[in-house]
């Protein structure tokens, strides 16, 4: 046997030693194994995906995104497409997501993918790829049937939300909209009075069709008023009988309890919602991160920073490689006045030349805030040029311009500031742009 056979067999026998590795859930190991295996074949399709699978089951968020979206550029395999999505998802950069997820859609015989994705298409706003995909898993009984069944009930929700919002939008479209809004305020069944006029309206639709067969026809009829009524109809009455369905079904599932507190959030109830929350995490241990999540979230809205971080910090590793989670965390630090924290969180960010906005905007927050406003300059001004209508990063540069004695630079940006409206709270009034101006923050500074 020659050497170039041994050599195959050898990179064969590596390879099956990380792929163990990944199955058996040593993912550090599994990491360390494919990148050596990298070093001798940095092109292979397969061993990229590999990688990133392992990345992304460590919770290694970036790092995933940056080897998917390698691996795409050489093969476009299903599961590669699907972790890139979710992983942009976790991140909240939908407009990168929902390509992939549209064309992953397209693919989901699979019903692990479709697991995985059925939540993103939720998050990303496509109720309807969100129904199609949740109606399959209810159907099979994929585990977690309690979860897939009260997602159903959210996709419908969610989707008759939007067809009634593009109703409104289209002249055509205010009669039913109307009739809608007047039986939803009433609690009448009126708001199937204009089906007759809407079947006659579109002749191609059906009175026997399911809600998956009229969500067939929005791809050719996107904006048919008749289409979107009846369509929206159908699913605000559906996710009705499903959640009553599901109350008597499921009552302690912590799935239905989450639903609920969103309903009350989506309602403008944010106390009664942060009690469900409350109230879930009490008495379950084995709660979701999404808890947390949702609840920290709510906690940033009524201003109690240190319970918004104490929940944040309990996600687990999955979501600590989360941009989205690392960016709650940072507003959270600088509302309580820890800076070299944030500063700390946000510098492996800052350090890539493809930062995003929101860390440079708060990284030159935070150096301010400590004195350094040479250091805080350079950071405003590489977010300025992401964003330039930004109305908070003009503000500061214009008062370090000025304290550095650069009037002409200070005075374009009092120029732009002019042209901007500063950012509002809906409850409690004009954004505070810095921390030692606000009444509301936990912690003051002083000047």
């Amino acid at each position: 046997m020659g050497p170039g056979c041994l050599l195959a067999q050898e990179a064969q026998g590596n390879f099956d030693d990380a792929k163990r590795a990944l199955k058996g859930g040593d993912y550090i190991r599994a990491e360390t194994e494919f990148r050596a295996l990298l070093d001798a074949n940095p092109k292979s399709p397969e061993l990229l995906d590999n990688l990133g699978i392992a990345l992304h089951l460590q919770g290694k968020s970036q790092a995933a995104i940056s080897i998917f979206e390698r691996v795409i550029r050489l093969k476009r395999f299903p599961d590669a497409v699907a972790l890139l999505a979710l992983n942009y998802c976790q991140n909240h950069e939908f407009g990168r997501a929902t390509p992939l997820l549209e064309e992953a859609r397209e693919n989901l015989e699979d019903p692990n993918i479709l697991a995985t994705l059925a939540p993103c298409f939720l998050e990303a706003g496509l109720p309807e790829s969100a129904v199609f995909a949740y109606e399959k898993l209810v159907k099979i009984n994929f585990p977690h049937t309690d979860e897939n069944a009260i997602n159903l009930i959210r996709a419908y929700f969610d989707l008759s939300r939007k067809l009634l919002d593009l109703l409104i939008s289209i002249p055509q479209g205010v009669q039913y909209a109307r009739v809608i809004e007047a039986a939803k305020n009433d609690g009448s069944l009126d708001a199937k009075s204009l089906f007759p006029k809407a079947y006659q309206a579109a002749p191609y639709l059906k009175v026997d069709m399911s809600i998956g067969d009229l969500i067939k026809r929005l791809g050719s009829h996107p904006r048919d008023p008749s289409l979107l009524y009846i369509l929206g109809v159908k699913c605000v009455e559906q996710a009705a009988e499903d959640f009553e369905k599901a109350q008597q079904k499921w009552a302690g599932s912590i799935a239905l309890s989450q639903l609920v507190a969103e309903l009350k959030d989506s309602q403008g109830d944010r106390d009664g919602a942060i009690l469900a929350y409350e109230e879930i995490l009490a008495s379950h241990a084995d709660a979701p991160a999404s808890i947390h999540f949702a609840l920290g979230l709510l906690y940033g809205q009524r201003h109690r920073w240190e319970d918004a971080l104490r929940q944040y910090r309990m996600l687990g590793v999955q979501n600590n490689g989360s941009l989205y989670v690392t960016q709650r965390i940072c507003e959270a630090l600088l509302r309580l006045g820890q800076d070299t924290p944030a500063i700390e969180l946000l510098g492996s960010i800052v350090s890539n030349p493809d930062a995003p906005f929101w860390a440079l905007r708060d990284m030159g927050l935070a150096e301010q805030h400590l004195g350094h406003e040479e250091i805080a300059l350079k950071y405003f001004e590489r977010a300025r040029q992401l964003d330039q209508s930004d109305f908070t990063v003009h503000y500061h540069l214009s008062r370090i311009y000025r304290r550095l004695n650069k009037m002409q630079a200070a005075a374009n940006e009092q120029a732009i500031l002019k042209r901007l409206k500063q950012p509002q709270d809906a409850e409690n009034g004009p954004v505070c742009l810095v921390a030692t101006n606000c009444s509301n923050t936990t912690a003051k500074r002083s000047k």
